[in-house]
């Protein structure tokens, strides 16, 4: 995950395998339930 980003990816996603439909629930819930890995915000930016 660092890689990607390191190498120009917006952000990176890191999620336990073990856990039923993980990536289901990372994308279609509010809350997640992953690790996301963004690159530096430009000076003045705000999450």
């Amino acid at each position: 995950c660092m890689h990607a980003v390191e190498s120009g990816a917006t952000s990176a996603h890191m999620l336990d395998g073990r856990i039923p439909h993980v990536l289901l629930l990372e994308l279609f819930t509010d809350a997640g339930i992953g690790t996301m890995i963004t690159g530096d915000l430009p000076a003045g930016e705000n999450p």
